[in-house]
């Protein structure tokens, strides 16, 4: 009797041990497949972080990225809650760069801020926790005092365009910065110049040592020169120069960046899982009305903006942090920019834009080997053999030649130069149809169907085995 009743038990049992491991497995791949997208590429982590030009209003922060990404930082007195975007972009669009310098204002003197900083898509912070920086004193009547001036160019000798610039006044004086324009020159005026400690004007005398570094986020070259000499002569990256002789020297490129230029000794690290999945930067919809999608915190206020037709509108996440929206009026032909403001778990004020191209309705962009010979046969050539193009209607050729070109040759020739990575799959942009996840996931799918359909097996073969026992 005892061995029946084992012979009926073990095997339930185990189709129920089966059943849970597998819906165990199920349950960890639906919360790791929307943690799996959020983690920050390497090339967006911030690199070589530095505070300069502090004063009693204003501080800097610059840094390097190893591609091209829109950079931001978002700040505050003890919650960051405002957002500062690159110094380039203070009147315009926010661009992609690899080189940035992001400037605060209109700040309060003797104050700790704390920052947090967007690059690309992702927020880092320094090992969990908030940068921080104090401004300094006021203080009254700077003295008249020197600009910096001087010209960068590549190894190319062609213009160094926004290259990061760092004055290093001496070992009294505190670290300035700026970015060289397009023509490789940059320009820092040391009026406002404090010491160390920000509580006073820093004055060089004529034979102060001043070090100087251009950086990019690839190479980096150090000079060094008397202040009584403010005029810098062009410096060719990478290499290094002395000009306190009166003479150019050029110094061995080992080890540039080894004087008081300090870097913040931090570990950027990505929060967490506010992103954009929809769309990827400049990708294509044919959809005048495309469908954007997302992460952020569980049940949190989104506020999305699409630009440049200005739609705003705020949505609520779900409870498992995903968010999609559709605008409601139809998008322009063009480029357009969607930006997305929400707060993080840790209750950071988050901001990402990211840019995307709308195709023109009807717009023929799969076989781009076509498109230059389509000229050819429909513009001006056209209108003297108008019998040729349509056939059917020689009597009419005038109109025929006059509507086509204004609503279709027009857009085609635009899309053309628009930059675009694989034309065919960016008409039809649908997140379920691009697959996210990886291959650990999939095997974790596999295991927990597996488990799943064995033990629906032996709880079958358990039932049989009862009827059969008790028949």
């Amino acid at each position: 009797m005892k061995r029946h009743f084992l012979n009926r038990r073990i095997p339930t049992i185990l189709a129920i041990l089966l059943l849970v491991g597998g819906l165990g497995f199920a349950s960890y791949l639906a919360n790791t497949s929307l943690k799996i997208t959020s983690f920050a590429s390497p090339d967006e982590k911030p690199q070589d972080i530095r505070i300069t030009n502090i004063t009693d209003t204003n501080f800097t922060i610059t840094y390097t990225t190893a591609k091209a990404v829109l950079g931001s930082i978002t700040y505050g007195t003890t919650t960051p809650s405002q957002t500062a975007f690159d110094d380039r972009d203070k009147n315009g669009a926010p661009t992609q760069y690899t080189a940035h310098e992001i400037s605060v204002s209109s700040l309060k003197a003797k104050t700790t801020y704390v920052f947090s900083i967007t690059s690309g898509a992702s927020t880092f912070l320094d090992n969990g926790s908030l940068f921080n920086v104090t401004t300094g004193s006021v203080l009254e009547n700077p003295p008249t005092s020197k600009t910096i001036t001087g010209t960068i160019l590549s190894e190319d000798s062609s213009p160094a365009i926004g290259t990061l610039v760092y004055l290093s006044l001496g070992k009294d004086g505190q670290v300035l910065s700026t970015l060289t324009d397009a023509n490789g020159n940059y320009s820092l005026s040391l009026q406002n110049a404090r010491t160390k400690n920000l509580d006073a004007f820093f004055m060089p005398s004529d034979d102060t040592k001043i070090d100087l570094i251009a950086k990019t986020n690839t190479v980096t070259s150090k000079t060094t020169f008397l202040a009584i000499d403010p005029s810098v002569p062009t410096i060719t990256l990478p290499q290094n120069y002395d000009f306190t002789l009166g003479r150019t020297i050029l110094l061995p490129s080992s080890s540039p960046d080894t004087v008081s230029f300090p870097v913040l000794d931090v570990n950027p690290v990505e929060t967490t899982s506010v992103t954009i999945e929809t769309p990827k930067t400049d990708e294509q919809f044919s959809d005048l009305q495309p469908e954007f999608t997302g992460t952020a915190a569980p049940s949190q206020e989104v506020e999305i903006t699409i630009q440049s037709s200005e739609q705003k509108v705020t949505v609520t996440s779900s409870t498992n942090g995903s968010w999609s929206f559709r605008p409601e009026t139809p998008l322009e032909p063009g480029q357009h920019t969607i930006t997305i403001k929400t707060k993080d778990k840790n209750g950071l004020l988050r901001q990402i834009t990211r840019s995307f191209i709308v195709l023109a309705e009807g717009s023929q962009f799969t076989e781009p080997s076509v498109s230059p010979k389509q000229p050819s046969s429909t513009p001006t050539p056209g209108l003297t053999t108008p019998p040729t193009v349509p056939p059917t209607e020689p009597p009419s050729p005038s109109p025929t030649v006059e509507e086509t070109p204004t609503p279709e040759v027009l857009p085609t020739e635009e899309i053309i130069l628009l930059p675009t990575e694989a034309p065919t799959p960016s008409l039809t942009p649908r997140p379920s149809i691009q697959p996210t996840g990886s291959s650990s996931l999939n095997t974790v799918g596999l295991i927990s169907f597996a488990f799943i359909t064995l033990g629906v097996i032996l709880l079958l073969f358990t039932k049989g085995f009862i009827l059969r026992e008790s028949s």
